[in-house]
């Protein structure tokens, strides 16, 4: 079967069908223009979460050190909730793996943002603002 845009759209269940792979997290989306003060919260199923790594050393208190990851996020999920896109002024809030630590990950820019598999899985680069990263 040739691979096109239609039968790639629930590759992730069956690549990442292991005990925690796909998890629930929340996006806080900020809307624009007029109503750039409004927060509204979704929720978004079946999204991998790649390793945390930490970035930058702190050298003679220059430079703080940082936490990044990367989000998988299928379209379906979007689309199923009605979010057409994700910028730069969104959050994720992502529960610990043994669900007692609330982690808030920061969109670090759009363009960092990289469709792939005809554009239904999306992958957000984030840094790590708030939770206990381990």
């Amino acid at each position: 079967m040739p691979i096109d845009r239609y039968n790639t759209r629930y590759f992730h269940i069956g690549l990442y069908s292991g005990v925690g792979m796909l998890k629930t997290v929340r996006l806080l989306k900020r809307n624009d223009d007029q109503q750039s003060g409004v927060v509204t919260s979704y929720t978004l199923v079946q999204v991998r979460r790649n390793y945390i790594y930490k970035t930058d050393e702190p050298i003679s208190h220059d430079m703080s050190a940082s936490y990044r990851t990367t989000f998988h996020i299928p379209r379906t999920s979007m689309d199923a909730i009605g979010v057409k896109y994700i910028n730069a002024l969104d959050q994720i809030e992502e529960l610990s793996d043994e669900g007692q630590v609330l982690r808030m990950w920061q969109v670090e820019a759009t363009n960092t943002m990289t469709g792939k598999l005809f554009e239904n899985h999306l992958c957000v680069e984030v840094l790590l603002i708030s939770g206990d990263p381990l």
